[in-house]
Formats: structure tokens, sequence, C-alpha cells
């Protein structure tokens, strides 16, 4: 130790001495003074030792030391090595011109010992200066020693929480220090209702010896229920590699590099078709970094300072993955105190925009932004602003969020971590155009902003954030979305009038097993009744008959959103009744319709008694003169009789027919059938695309549930949120085929449900069994096959015709079990039916399938101009016995970087004229490529006015008419414009605006050519013909409009084809109009 002055010792600086005659008297008072002497004397004693160790220091610091050797005792568990990083930078280095001191000494250890602390390894450092340990050291050399104490390697944790109907269960493990180099391994798993399931393990070790670098490498899994505000559940499995360097207060930055598997599963029954669209599996591949900087004094509830964050990340490109975009995120934060009175205000805003980086300018949900909720816009439920699809936030690329906080203490308890604050918030959601300059999108969301204030409570509870808040929004945007409601099969082309007429897959007792009725006068209710009308139709409607009233008690139904009642037409009424229990009821029964003003159009009374206590049919016709002013109307039922008071009566599958396409028992509603059988189609898809499917195995159409009597129908709860009848089941397609003169392309199910699970590959047995039997329903010999049986027992001996059936549908979104249930059913079923033609609906040879499928349904949503400029989609296909069929295509927005989007981000509510004459441009390429294309089909064919779960469609309609569309004139201008063979022409510019087709069609030697034209102007075209005879003049038919307009209810005849006379020759020239589909048809030879 070298040699140091030692000031002389002075005396304590608390004299703790006390005159004798102060001393009390009781026992208590004096051990009371005694205590206290002793403390002031030990503070005394204990500050003049500090006073006297502070002077000895500096009257030293400037004395020549030198560091001989630094000592960690305790460090049993930590590498040497590391702790040597830590410290040698921190020794003092002596030369002869600049020896160290004391001084440098004592701030090299502060160092140290704050470098030990960072390490987190151990629970105590005390550092003292000891004499050097060398035996050979010089004068004037001492150590450093540190004293350690390690904390625990272990920690283990596990909780469990059961609530109401609720529950979680976790388990945490950390291994600290776990080479002796201050890493740390931590690994949780958590279990529960409503964060299924998530587990997390991850290894840190720090990269630098001053600890403000680490290293993470890491996995993690979660699956996130998000049916609160997009109807599904996602699955994330990934790792994570990460370098973080820097402080909170001087700036942290992290560079990650993020590898993810998402899952979008478990859809719920009223998923958006955005949703549906979405769900499968992606991966996303991508680098991120971001920088913050925080010097508030309270995270929580901060009265001074600033916070900044900016994130950027990027995916994709080389980097692999489906997911190929940019995000840049940025926010801040300031707070400041209002002078002392305990009130501060705190400004925040957050601002990011997502931009894709693909070829189809496309963003994908699980990388949307969401915006809406406590942290961003309060007032509006969490992820609820931005983008719709009907129930279904599907997010958005471009948002910002503003908020204004005033934040004071509860008066007279500023100590209390509650606080009172009024906050207004200001934020916005939108899709990103890529087409449009952002500057557009940018502006436009600042123009219609949603806005909202309130007042409310915070309460700390560190480290969470907890308000109580009243709020209103000031100013929202409303977007429409796709709203649930009412289908195309029942109360569309299927023409039952009634609503909910057999309460089927409805909650008894509650009020919405009640939809589409109305009590009148008394109390009706469903039950499930314990003598039910059949198994298949376990509830009923049930009327209570109150005291007082003798007459005009009953109920009646409102259609679906109303009734047409045409005059001098025969409507077929029928339902069953019972009385709940025998009484000396006698009296009657009226059923009639009504208008929307309650007068009765037509009336027919039966005589009923109080005996009848089994189930008993009513079939009356009703007929009216008078011609009601709207579809307002309505069917009733009344019970008159003098004793009816108190008693129930029950009532079950009820019916009410109007005339139906060519008269068929069980029909189509005329005026959408005919329709439909004008276009001349030549097949139809059925039971149609996602209702095949189900959400879950149980509830999957099945045939066998859909044909006999209606009594023996279920119905089944629908892929699109409502309840299927199963009124138009298998046989009522099939019967409405052969009215209309088209053959079916049927599909079968094939082991996967939308909700996300396919049947395991050992359990498909039966299935495919259903899928025999569903096909010999239709084509089999009744002599051998049960199923045909039964069809020769309802009433067709004879075989249907089928071709073409389909194995399951959209199975792109299930690909890797389409693997092995393609072979299983395919198989099967070609050995049983060698003849029919099995279609393919995964993504074409996408996965690899075995057997090759010699036919593949493609399915596409696009925008006009994709359709114009993918005119030549199917030319470059492999002519290698492969064919296709275009089971559902559509330009449905305008928008190609939100294709499915909301009416506000360029989705159509009804097909314009240049979403048709983009189709158009389209099927001249499936009519050139008609050697591989052998079929066809718009999608979806029929779509309520106001209630439907998507647009456009081909036909609207509502309860009075039918609304044919341009793209409907499209289809139907095509269709009956057929040729037998195509003829080779000069190719259309696979990039221009102008596209062509040539067919001839034998009977008459008719030559038919057909032309799109997307531009906005006018265009000519200059036929020469190789033919030796032409007709000098020909026909053509033109369809043609502003480019914006639709066919609508207002006006919906506001664009028609329209048909005039042309000069034809071996040469003549045509002048297409602007944005126009126009059909040529002439003779020649």
């Amino acid at each position: 130790m070298p040699d140091i002055e030692t000031p002389k010792i002075k005396g304590p600086l608390h004299n703790s001495a006390s005159p004798r005659e102060k001393e009390p008297k009781e026992i208590d008072k004096l051990l009371k003074w005694q205590q206290e002497r002793i403390e002031r004397k030990l503070r005394g004693e204990y500050e003049s030792a500090i006073l006297h160790l502070s002077e000895v220091v500096n009257s030293n610091l400037h004395t020549p030391v030198n560091v001989s050797a630094v000592r960690v005792e305790g460090a049993k568990h930590t590498r040497q090595s590391f702790l040597g990083s830590i410290i040698a930078p921190a020794i003092p280095t002596s030369t002869p011109d600049h020896p160290t001191t004391l001084e440098d000494v004592l701030h090299a250890t502060r160092r140290m010992s704050h470098g030990l602390r960072k390490t987190d390894i151990f629970a105590s450092i005390e550092a003292y200066i000891d004499h050097p340990g060398d035996v050979l050291a010089n004068s004037g050399d001492v150590d450093i020693v540190f004293k350690t104490k390690e904390r625990g390697k272990w920690y283990l944790s596990s909780s469990t929480e059961v609530g109401n109907s609720e529950g979680s269960a976790s388990a945490s493990a950390r291994v600290r220090n776990v080479f002796g180099g201050a890493e740390t391994f931590e690994a949780n798993i958590s279990l529960g209702t409503k964060t299924r399931r998530a587990f997390r393990a991850s290894l840190t070790a720090p990269l630098s010896s001053s600890m403000n670098s680490y290293g993470e490498l890491s996995a993690y899994g979660m699956d996130k229920d998000l049916s609160a505000y997009a109807s599904c559940t996602e699955a994330l499995r990934g790792f994570r590699a990460v370098v973080r360097n820097g402080t909170l207060s001087r700036g942290a930055h992290e560079f990650v590099y993020d590898a993810a598997i998402r899952h979008i599963t478990n859809l719920t029954p009223t998923a958006s078709i955005s949703m549906r669209e979405a769900a499968g599996v992606s991966m996303k591949s991508s680098l991120s970094h971001s920088a913050v900087y925080d010097t508030r004094d309270d995270r929580i509830t901060a009265t001074h300072g600033v916070y900044g964050k900016i994130y950027q990340e990027i995916a994709g490109l080389a980097l692999g993955g489906d997911a190929s975009f940019y995000k840049a995120e940025a926010e801040g934060q300031i707070s400041r105190k209002i002078g002392d009175s305990g009130v501060s205000l705190s400004l925040a805003a957050r601002s990011g925009l997502l931009w894709a980086l693909g070829p189809n300018g496309k963003t994908l949900f699980s990388d949307r932004c969401q915006l809406g909720g406590p942290t961003s816009v309060r007032s509006f439920r969490a992820n609820s602003l931005g983008p719709r699809d009907g129930d279904d936030s599907v997010g958005g690329e471009f948002y910002y969020s503003v908020g204004a906080s005033v934040i004071s203490n509860i008066p007279t308890k500023g100590h209390w971590p509650v606080k009172t604050h009024a906050w207004v918030n200001v934020g916005r959601l939108e899709g990103v155009n890529q087409a449009l300059p952002l500057k557009t999108t940018v502006l436009e969301s600042f123009s219609r902003p949603s806005i909202s204030a309130g007042v409310g409570l915070i309460y700390r509870f560190d480290p969470i954030r907890v308000e109580v808040n009243f709020g209103v929004p000031l100013a929202a945007s409303k977007s429409d979305g796709m709203r649930r409601g009412i289908q195309s099969g029942d109360g569309g082309l299927y023409a039952e009038l009634l609503q909910n007429r057999a309460f089927q897959m409805v909650t008894p007792g509650t009020t919405n097993a009640l939809a589409g009725w109305q009590a009148i006068n008394g109390n009706v209710t469903v039950i499930a009744d314990q003598a039910p009308v059949s198994s298949a139709l376990p509830n009923s409607l049930q009327l209570a008959l109150p005291p007082g009233r003798n007459s005009g008690v009953g109920f009646m139904n409102l259609g679906y959103s109303g009734i047409k009642i045409t005059p001098h037409t025969n409507y077929k009424a029928s339902f069953y009744y019972r009385f709940q229990a025998a009484s000396k009821f006698k009296g009657s029964v009226s059923v009639a319709i009504r208008d929307g003003a309650g007068t009765i159009l037509d009336t027919h009374k039966i005589s009923v008694s109080g005996s009848q206590t089994t189930w008993k049919q009513v079939k009356v016709t009703l007929n009216t003169k008078i011609t009601p002013g709207t579809t307002a109307n309505m069917f009733a039922i009344t019970v008159d009789g003098s004793s009816a008071a108190g008693e129930k009566i029950n009532f079950a599958m009820f019916s009410l027919f109007p005339p139906t396409f060519k008269n068929r028992e069980n029909g189509m509603r005329v005026d959408i059938a005919s329709a439909l059988a004008e276009m001349g189609p030549s097949f139809f898809r059925l039971p149609g695309g996602n209702n095949l499917e189900g959400q879950t195995t149980a509830t999957r159409w099945q045939w066998n549930a859909t044909v006999g009597p209606l009594l023996d129908r279920p119905g089944r709860f629908g892929d699109w949120g409502y309840v299927n009848t199963d009124g138009l089941g298998l046989m009522d397609y099939l019967n409405w085929c052969e009215d209309v003169g088209m053959q079916p392309i049927m599909a079968v199910w094939a082991g996967y449900s939308l909700g996300g699970t396919s049947v395991a590959q050992d359990d498909l047995a039966p299935y495919v069994q259903q899928a025999i039997d569903q096909i010999n329903f239709v084509i089999g010999d009744p002599a051998k096959s049960t199923a045909a049986a039964l069809r020769a027992s309802l009433g067709h001996p004879t075989p249907y015709t089928l071709n073409y059936v389909e194995i399951g549908n959209e199975d792109f979104f299930a690909a890797s079990t389409y693997t092995y249930r393609w072979p299983a059913f395919v198989n099967a079923l070609k050995a049983e039916f060698p003849n029919i033609h099995f279609i393919a609906t995964s993504n074409t040879f996408n996965p690899v399938l075995s057997p090759n499928p010699t036919e593949y349904d493609v399915h596409v949503y696009q925008t006009p101009t994709w359709f114009a400029q993918n005119s030549f989609f199917y030319d470059g296909f492999q002519r290698n016995g492969t064919k296709y069929f275009e089971g559902e295509y559509a330009a449905i927005s305008t928008n190609s970087s939100n294709v499915f989007g909301t009416l506000e981000q360029g989705r159509l509510t009804f097909p314009t004229m240049q979403s048709a004459a983009g189709e158009a441009a389209f099927m001249t390429g499936l009519e050139r490529n008609s050697d591989i294309v052998f079929a066809a089909s718009y999608a979806p064919l029929l779509g309520h006015v106001t209630n439907n779960q998507w647009t456009p469609n081909l036909l609207a309609f509502d309860a009075g008419n039918v609304y044919r569309s341009t793209s409907y004139y499209v289809q139907k201008l095509f269709s009956l414009n057929r040729g037998d063979s195509y003829l080779p022409s000069t190719l259309p510019d696979k990039t221009g605006t102008l596209f062509w087709s040539v067919v001839r069609k034998n009977s008459g030697n008719q030559i038919i050519i057909k032309v799109s034209n997307t531009a906005s102007t006018a265009q000519t075209i200059a036929f020469s013909l190789p033919f030796k005879k032409v007709s000098s003049t020909g026909t053509a038919q033109i369809l043609t409009g502003s480019a914006t307009a639709s066919n609508t209810p207002s006006d919906p005849n506001l664009i028609v084809p329209v048909t005039s006379t042309i000069t034809t020759g071996k040469t003549f020239n045509f002048n297409a109009p602007a944005v126009s589909v126009s059909v040529l048809t002439f003779t020649a030879s």
C-alpha cells in the first residue's frame, strides 16, 4: 500500500451525553429515552466516520496508486474470461508521464462495479481496495476486490386462473448465466380459452463488454383468437434473430431477422369472403430495424419528457416467403407539466405505411395494419376502423392517429395511483391503391378522419395502464361492407315466399328464432316440440290465446323483405297444426294474404277442433283481384272462437308458393329462372361453391338430407351466416337443369371444411361412399343401387345426365391434404363411374396430384383491367390433355391492391360497363382457347339488392323484380352467339384495349365476330375475310355506355344491347364504340 496521509480523528458530530437529572422516572419512558440516546450516539459516530473517510480520500486523491490485480470473489459459475472482458477496459493505464492516482482507481472501481451489475448475474456486489496479493508487487500497488453473491441459476413458476367459463394455465422457466457469460435462457408456455396456446424459447447473450449490445435467438408460437374482429384464429410459428444496442435515454436500436409461418384458420360461420380468401398458410421472411428514444419520467402517466420510435421492415424479394412488402411506422409522444397544479398535457401521434413489393401489388391480412381501441382511437372497438368486409376488419396499408390528453391528480389525493384525464383522438386507416399516387390516399384520409372525445380515469398498475373511459365518436366513416342477410336459393331462385318457414337451426325461446314472424294480438314463441311434426323438424310455433279476445289472434310472416302478390294468380298455402292439449274448443282458423296496411287481399277459413292433438296438414289456395301498391305484403293466420282463451296451438312447416317456372312442384321463382334461362346456358354448377363445404364436417352439405319430403329435410346452418332450408335440394337442382336444358356440373364433398379441418386419410372411407351414393342417386341403376332406387321412388326412374363431377371446392385452401384426399376420392369414383370426368379444385398442377387430373376448376376475381390484360391467360397453357373449367370469375373491383375491399375502396355494387367490357375481353381469350377451356361461368349468379353477402352479382333481385346487369348481357351475347368452330385470325395486342374472336356457326354459314373495346374512345377495326362469298349486310348487337354506369333498381335498363344493320363484305371496317361489347353476325361461304 502507498503511504497515505491520515488526518487527526475528530469527535462525533452528535454529543450523546445528557445530564443525569434529565433521566425520566417511569420505566417505559426510561427505556425509550435510553434507546433514543443509543441511536443518537451511533448516528453521530457513523456520520463522523463517514466525514473522516471522506477527508482521507479527498486529501489523497492525487496520491500515485497502481492497480496490481482485480479479484472477483464469489463468482463461482461465471467465466473468468467473461469477467475479464468487463473489467479489463476499465483498468486505468499508468505511464511515467501520467501515473495513475487514487482518484483514477476509485473511478475505475465504480465503472467495473457498474458493468458487473448490468450483467444481472449478481444479487450483491461489494467493492473495496486491498493490499496487493502478489508478494512481488511494487510499492503503491493495490488490488481491487469485489465480493459478490450470484443470483440463483434456475427459476421456475406456474400459474392457473379459472373464471366464469374461462381459464388459463402458464409455466415459465429461466436459466441465468447459462454458459458463464451472462447468457439467459427463457422458456414459457401458456394455454387458455382466449389465448389458446402460446410458447416462446429464447437465448440472450451480451455482445459487448459495455453490456449495451445484446444478441438473441428465439423460437415462438402463438394461436391468437381474432374472432372479435376478423372471424378467425391465427396460428404463428417462427424464429427470430435479434441484435439490440444502446439505451432508451440515449437511443436504443434493434435489428431483427424474422421468419414466420402464419396460418389463418378456424373461420367462423359468418366469415366474410375476404377472410375466406385470407385463410390458409403464408410465410414471412423479413428484416427490420427500430430506433427508440425515451426520456419520459413515467411511461404510464408521463408528466415531462419525450418519446419517439421509428420502425422499418422489408419482407420478401431476395429473403423469400409469400409476403413481399416494405413497412414504415413512426410514433411519438411529448408530455409537459402545467404549472404546479398536478396537471400535465400529453400529445401523441402514430402513423404507418405498408407498401406491397410483389408483382400483384397485394398485401396479406397478417401483415396489414389495424386501428381502433384504447391504445389508438378511443370509443371505437379494438381494430374496428378502416376497411371492412361485412363484420370483419380486414386491415389497411396506411394509417395515422393523433391524441391529446390532459391528465390531473384527484383533488387532495395527489399520491393516489388513480388520475383523471380528458382526451381527444383522431385517426384513420385506409387501404392503399398502388395504381394511384400515394398523395391521393393520404390527402383523402386526412380529409375525413374518425374523431372521438371523452373523459375517464387512469389507474397506474405497473407495468399496465388501466383506463375507464366515457367517450363518444364525434365523426366516423361507416364502411358499407358486405352485409349478411337473404341468400339466393331460399328467398331467391327457390320460389318459397315465407322466411323461416320451419324454424330450422334456431334456438327455441329466443327472439332470433322468430325471424320473419310477428304476433297479432297474442303471444307466439318457438318451442322444442315434445311431439314434433317430424324428427327432422323438432321445433314448432306455439300460439297462446289470451283471455278477453274472441277473434283476430294469430301471427304473420313478412317474407324475404316483402312478398310479391300478383292479382288473379293462385298462391298455394299450407301448414301443419295441433293443439297442445285436448280441449272443447270449436272455431276457425283464417289463412290470409294482407297488404302493408293490413287490408285483407284474400282469405280462407277452415274449421278446427281442440280435439286435434296430432299433426294435421292444411292446404288452401289464395287469389286476389286487388293489386297491392308495394311488395310489403304478408301472410297471416288468425284464430277465431268464443272459447279460445287459454288455448295453445302449435304450428309447423308453413309454405306459400306462387306459380313456379314450368309449374314444377317445389320449383323456381319464375322471373329469376326465366332470366337465367334466357341466356341459353349449357350447364349449371351445383350445389354451389362454399355452400358445399360447411364450416365443419358435421355441417357440410349432404345430398341425402336434401331429397324427399320437405318434412324430412332438417336444413343446415350455411356458410354465409344464414340457415339453408334445403327446400332447394339435389333433386330440385337436377329437375331445374332438365327444365332449362342444362347439364349439371356436380360437386361432391371431399373431406375439407371451411373452418380449416381436413378428414384424416384413414377416416375418408365413409365420405367416399357418400360421394358414390350421391352419383348413383343421379345416374345409378335402381335395380343395383339403393340411392338410385330412392330417385326412382321420388318420380324419376330414368337417370339424369351427368358428365362432370368436381372433387371438392377451392381445395387450394387445403392443398397439403388434397394430395391424399384427391386420390382417395377419384380412384374410387373412377372405378365406379369410368365415363365421368372428375375435376380437381386445387391450383393447377400445384400441388402435384396423383393420378394427374384431366380437368381443373379455375377461379379468379379481379379488376376490369386485369381481365383485359389477361385475355391471353390460357394461350400459354400446354396442350397436354388437361382441360380447364373457369368455374368462377368476375370483375368485382377497380382497386387492384384490395380487390375484396369495401365499396369505399373500389368494390363494385353492380357490374359496370367497364367491368363487363373487361370480362368480355377475357372471354374472347376463353373462346380462342376453347380447345382446352371446356366451360366457364360468371359468379355469383344472384344477389338480393340490399341483403347480400357479396357484390357484384350477375342478376340482382328483390321481392318484386329481377335486374339484369351489364355483365348479364355480355354473358347472354356470348352464350347465344356461340359457334361450332373457332376461326384463326390476326391476334389482338396483348397489352392493347381492343380484343376480338371469330367463330363459325355451321347452320346458315354464319360468321360471328365478338369485339370488346375497353378504351374510353371509339376504335376502328378493319376486317379482311378469306371467303369466296360474304353477305353485303349483317347485324351488330352493341352494348355500350359510360364506363362507370350500371343497371340498377332505379334505372334497370340504362344499358341494354341495341341491334342494328351494318354493311359487310370481304373487307369492311367496324367502329367499336368506347367501352363497348359488340357481336357482329353475317353469312359467308
